[in-house]
């Protein structure tokens, strides 16, 4: 007998902390875009861009991987919340891209700026951490049985 028979079941267990943080996505996504948009559409843009363009430039990728990601979160959160059957997947695509992406602009801004903060190695042990993490949880999306039952729609 099986702990989590083959019916529909609400969101539970272990589901509640992903949807915590795609619940809280929409509001973290405006957060974020205003502060990256703030920059470029500041009125020292201009003395930004003739002195360090890199930094621009650098920040209009942040810019547009946050709206990418945004987006991405908000069609999550929106397939998640109606048990689609499509959501453990979207879960861990948006997942997979959120590391991806803060690998790259963390590397990026590492290079522009001769170093960063935490160095290199922090870079690579944090970029480490969140594989792990993301791999147990892809794990649990792919394995679970109370997925299986919640995402039937």
């Amino acid at each position: 007998m099986s702990a989590y028979p083959k019916v529909k079941k609400g969101i539970g267990g272990w589901l509640i902390v992903p949807a915590i943080g795609l619940a809280l996505a929409p509001v973290g996504f405006v957060f974020i875009v205003f502060g990256a948009g703030f920059l470029l559409f500041s009125q020292d843009f201009e003395n930004l861009w003739n002195r360090d363009r890199a930094i621009v430039l650098v920040s209009i990728f942040e810019l547009l991987g946050y709206l990418s990601i945004g987006f991405l979160a908000c069609k999550t959160s929106y397939v998640f919340f109606k048990k689609k059957l499509t959501a453990p997947k979207l879960v861990e695509r948006l997942g997979i891209t959120e590391l991806v992406f803060e690998t790259i602009r963390s590397i990026l801004y590492g290079i522009i700026s001769g170093g960063v903060a935490e160095g290199w190695v922090g870079v690579f042990l944090r970029t480490c951490a969140g594989a792990i993490a993301l791999g147990v949880w892809i794990a649990y999306f792919e394995m679970s049985r109370r997925v299986q039952a919640t995402f039937v729609n």
